[in-house]
């Protein structure tokens, strides 16, 4: 059956010689994209004979077997394109080798290659059809495209024909695919006189390669409405700011453990994390204003110079009830929480997903908070979170989140139970290593803090 001849755009040579320096012709149409594979015949310079270390073809028993270079016919074909080779199927003495004869040659394509694309320049005597995947013998679903059925020079003289995969019916898939190339001579049996040949050039690209990472594990900090207020006074006590008396008053913010995504790879869904941990926060009074600069530094927005100003918020572990289920594994993690001035803002949309609210996007703003583990005093010497490991977490705005309205009850060992109203996330906290730059407690704090506002004010 005929196929009809497809356009002939410019050839691939051209393209792979621009990318290896050989012409100095800018190659304007790959500028943008990742070569995952390049694909040729005859790899493996060498006189007749030579096995090609890639390519096979399928034999008269229906047995894949390693194509052969063949006559390069100077002066009759076009020269072989770059790095490659004329080849052909070999035959055992006296044996016949089949025509048409299938080539194939594999190729990987990396997970999370995004607008995968074959593109192949080939010279054929007499023509070839070429195929992606799919059966053996391939069929008209995987063409790709072909040469006109015809006995004609233009096949194998002059510049070479491309194709260009995948068309709407053919498929590149993540990890292992093959090019079959079919070659048929128009003489029937190929011979001394009427000889068989193929040569190509096949690279493989990928607009970009989205690399599946695991998420970060951070905590999304919901707004409270409803919440208590304790009024009782406690001593908190940091590794570097030492101890602060405060009064813990109103419940204004509730963290919740979250999986945090900065993209996904293709098929990939986001999952809650496998323990929920739960704090709840509360607004201070009196807290310290150490004035400190420190480098706080987070494994997806790198470091960040700020100022460590007043404490604020003060956050303990909670156990969370919906509809009187529990929704939060039990932990006894203190934080006490400091305003930021100078606070990067990394403006970086992620995918957040927590076990109660579900994966949501969002974009994350300017760094506003610091929080790090503190051990706690009350009014009557009860200690808590005393071997404490010195965590940090740095705190950034969330902005464009889902607005909520849950009813929830929290329960913490010092301010029991609290039934509060779960409003929409306003924060997303994330473990920091923090640096210390100097401390100088006896510095007085400048006039202007515009950054040190609350965090929870919006």
């Amino acid at each position: 059956m005929s196929l009809a001849r497809l356009a002939r755009p410019v050839g691939l040579a051209a393209v792979l010689a621009a990318f290896l320096g050989i012409f100095a012709a800018t190659a304007t149409d790959v500028r943008a994209v990742t070569v995952v594979a390049t694909l040729v015949s005859g790899g493996t310079p060498g006189p007749v004979g030579t096995p090609d270390p890639a390519v096979e073809f399928l034999n008269a028993v229906n047995v894949w077997t390693p194509a052969a270079v063949t006559n390069q016919l100077v002066g009759t074909y076009a020269p072989a394109l770059p790095g490659s080779l004329y080849i052909d199927a070999p035959a055992p003495t006296g044996a016949l080798t089949p025509n048409p004869v299938t080539f194939r040659t594999p190729f990987k394509l990396p997970q999370g290659c995004i607008t995968p694309k074959l593109t192949i320049d080939l010279h054929a005597d007499n023509w070839a059809d070429v195929f992606l995947n799919g059966p053996v013998p391939p069929v008209a679903a995987n063409f790709v495209g072909g040469q006109p059925h015809l006995a004609i020079f233009a096949n194998f003289q002059g510049p070479p024909d491309t194709f260009t995969a995948p068309p709407p019916a053919t498929f590149i898939n993540p990890g292992l695919n093959w090019l079959y190339i079919v070659v048929e001579n128009a003489g029937g049996q190929p011979s001394a006189l009427n000889p068989r040949a193929l040569d190509f050039l096949a690279v493989v690209t990928c607009d970009d390669i989205i690399t599946t990472t695991p998420p970060t594990l951070v905590y999304e900090c919901f707004e409270l409405t409803q919440g208590q207020d304790p009024n009782k006074v406690v001593q908190l006590d940091t590794d570097n700011f030492g101890k602060d008396i405060v009064t813990v008053r109103t419940s204004r913010m509730m963290c919740e453990s979250a999986n945090k995504y900065r993209q996904l790879g293709p098929g990939q869904e986001p999952k809650p994390p496998v323990f929920n941990t739960v704090l709840q926060c509360f607004r201070l009074q009196n807290g310290q204003d150490p004035n400190d600069p420190a480098i706080l530094n987070t494994r997806n927005f790198g470091p960040n110079t700020v100022q460590i100003r007043t404490s604020r918020q003060m956050c303990e572990s909670a156990t969370k009830l919906m509809n009187g289920a529990v929704k939060s594994q039990g932990r006894t993690d203190i934080w006490q929480c400091f305003d930021i001035a100078n606070g990067a803002t990394p403006n970086a949309q992620v995918i957040l997903s927590t076990n109660n609210f579900g994966p949501h996007h969002a974009i994350v703003g300017k760094a506003v908070m610091m929080c790090e583990s503190a051990k706690k005093v009350t009014s009557t010497g009860e200690v808590f979170n005393a071997d404490h490991k010195g965590e940090v977490f740095q705190c950034f705005r969330l902005i464009e989140t889902p607005t909520l309205n849950v009813p929830a009850t929290l329960i913490t060992k010092n301010f029991l139970t609290d039934d509060v109203r779960i409003r929409r996330a306003n924060l997303m906290c994330e473990p920091a290593k923090k640096t210390i730059i100097f401390e100088n407690p006896n510095e007085p704090a400048p006039t202007d803090a515009t950054d040190a506002t609350d965090a929870t004010d919006n």
